[in-house]
């Protein structure tokens, strides 16, 4: 998803050549070769996206924004109902072990949105290269990831347009894969944010 990064549009804007490579593994060692595209149809099989009623909450397009995230007040209505909601998906929906769980929303709303049962499995929605939570199956996506318009608007002054929803997506997978699926074990995740929930599943579909 390197497209979907920032550091690709510096590049493109300073003319710095690149090119894509995978990386495979033989006999225990790691090597670079021509680019290939992953196997989705292997890692849509492992993802259980829930659909149900508690994503109620994220029908709008904007809905659980980082605008809309930080501007919750403990226990009003709104944070209350995402509360519930997360508190739901891991005690009734999976119902699996606390120590399974994992969620993530912005710092801000951090404090606001946990509860019994998944606030120490709290993984900062930029968590970034490393294997500590791959033991986690059970997983709250409570985002709706949009650039920061100061950095959205520099690229776009220069002629660049920037895909809001690559760059999305790309942040969704790298928090995702900090789980067990690292390991191509099945998890189970609740997104419900329509958009964020939708570009996940054209990835696994191939249409992104």
């Amino acid at each position: 998803m390197f497209e979907g990064q920032l550091q690709t549009y510096y590049f493109d804007l300073f003319n710095v050549n690149y090119e894509y490579k995978s990386v495979i593994k033989v006999d225990n060692k790691y090597e670079l070769v021509d680019y290939f595209k992953e196997n989705r149809q292997r890692f849509k099989e492992l993802i259980a996206i829930y659909e149900g009623n508690l994503n109620d909450i994220g029908k709008n397009y904007h809905a659980l924004s980082s605008t809309s995230l930080e501007g919750l007040k403990n226990k009003d209505n709104m944070a209350k109902l995402i509360q519930n909601n997360i508190y739901n998906w891991f005690r009734n929906i999976v119902k699996g072990k606390a120590n399974l769980n994992m969620w993530t929303t912005i710092k801000a709303a951090k404090s606001k949105l946990k509860g019994n049962g998944y606030t120490k499995g709290f993984i900062a929605c930029n968590c970034r290269s490393t294997n500590e939570f791959k033991e986690k199956t059970n997983l709250a996506y409570v985002l709706n990831r949009f650039m920061n318009p100061l950095e959205k608007n520099f690229i776009n002054r220069f002629g660049l347009d920037f895909d809001e929803d690559l760059f999305a997506l790309s942040e969704l997978l790298q928090w995702i894969f900090r789980s067990a699926i690292r390991d191509d074990k099945p998890i189970n995740i609740y997104i419900p944010s329509s958009r964020m929930r939708g570009l996940l599943i054209k990835w696994l579909d191939g249409e992104l």
